[in-house]
């Protein structure tokens, strides 16, 4: 015959009982509201938290709202509720500008944090900064060879563990790329090479993996080199960087295996810092890649690193290609299906870039030099032939002419 307020300050006693009548009376006398915005976090101010299984147990059925209420209180009650079966879409927050796991991740809560992960929460949920859990993670500033550190660390891995491809086929790694964190792409490298602890070459396979060869547009190095305001060649480094420490270390086999796909790969990504005016990738990557793959390979659009550093509108990637000693006759041939480079420079009416052509042996043919006149560039001369001109377009070569009109 108590009413609601005599009940209030013996309310959590009155639980402990586990008495069916008297759990059936609080039941039609207190509402979801006040045992979860009010009961509850009192319980947890008393160290009374024994007794919270026993009241979500009673007021199990609790929309979202009133269940986000309480935790925003207190996070702790996050793992609290999912262990006793109130279901894990009720407390992430997932629909908040700052969902649950970001604010754990914020408030330093990595052991939280681990336990949300390892109940598979989605790791591509972003908060109002645009950032997923793991990017949030690299933000924060931990003390240095802590204990706090160390559990972060920890978190890192779990969510690397993950995988966690989203359903953009989007990985951590290239998340962390199209961030433009320096320090997201080298934390996630660093998690990749300690994946399995005692494993060496299970990391190294990890971080092989995730360089993505087979899937080049959707690569983490190539969408590095994706022309941007936030694009840093450190990044682009990073990945180069890894990928050579955890290749050398594959097996044999897998070494033999990739190998090929690799160099392709790589003439993919020197193709794309051409495409996308990233000279400080392109020097980087350049010496990446065997002389004999450079004379040969082609890119996906059946291209040599020649002909595309010949149609680039700069001509910084021919001077610095041409330092290749390929030799004329190689060069002349290298793409019978396309124009080759001498082609490509005069159809762009670039007299300094056939100049660089003719250094290195480039023949013309009659039918090149009448082209070329056409265009506006005079070629005079050739192999082991005297210029007769004082004022030839920059460089300037003592063996071939090559003047504008």
């Amino acid at each position: 015959m108590l009413s609601k307020t005599d009940l209030e300050g013996s309310f959590l006693k009155l639980v402990a009982l586990a008495s069916e009548p008297i759990e059936e009376y609080l039941k039609t006398t207190f509402t979801n509201d006040d045992v979860y915005r009010t009961l509850i976090p009192e319980a947890i101010r008393l160290s009374q938290e024994s007794v919270i299984p026993s009241m979500i147990r009673l007021w199990l059925d609790t929309d979202e709202a009133t269940i986000h209420a309480a935790i925003r209180k207190h996070l702790k009650l996050a793992k609290t509720f999912v262990d006793n079966v109130i279901a894990l879409s009720k407390v992430l927050m997932e629909e908040f500008l700052d969902p649950l796991l970001h604010l754990l991740i914020s408030t330093q809560e990595p052991d939280l944090s681990r336990y949300l992960v390892q109940n598979e929460v989605n790791l591509e949920v972003r908060n109002r900064n645009g950032e997923t859990p793991l990017l949030a993670l690299t933000g924060l500033q931990t003390t240095p060879f802590s204990l706090k550190e160390q559990k972060y660390l920890d978190l890192a891995q779990a969510m690397v563990l993950r995988g966690s491809r989203g359903s953009s086929s989007r990985t951590p790694l290239l998340l962390a790329v199209e961030s433009g964190s320096v320090g997201a792409v080298c934390l996630l490298l660093g998690q990749l090479f300690k994946a399995e602890e005692g494993n060496g070459s299970a990391g190294c396979a990890r971080v092989v993996g995730a360089m993505e060869y087979v899937n080049m547009r959707c690569a983490p190095l190539l969408r590095a080199i994706v022309e941007k305001s936030e694009r840093k060649v450190a990044i682009a480094t990073a990945l180069v960087e890894a990928d050579e420490k955890a290749f050398q270390r594959l097996s044999q086999i897998r070494h033999t295996d990739l190998s090929s796909l690799r160099t392709d790969f790589y003439i993919e990504a020197l193709t794309w810092s051409i495409y996308c005016n990233f000279s400080d990738g392109f020097t980087f990557i350049l010496p990446k890649i065997p002389m004999a793959a450079l004379s040969s390979r082609r890119n996906l659009d059946g291209d040599t690193i020649y002909h595309v550093a010949a149609a680039a509108k700069s001509n910084e990637y021919l001077t610095l290609v041409g330092q290749k000693d390929f030799g004329g006759e190689t060069l002349s041939s290298l793409n019978a299906k396309k124009p080759i480079s001498l082609d490509i420079v005069i159809e762009c009416g670039s007299a300094e870039k056939a100049s660089l052509l003719l250094l290195h042996g480039v023949k013309p043919t009659e039918d090149q030099l009448l082209k070329a006149k056409k265009k506006g560039i005079l070629i005079v001369g050739g192999p082991g032939s005297r210029s007769r001109f004082s004022n030839l377009t920059k460089p300037f070569y003592s063996n071939v002419a090559v003047k504008r009109m």
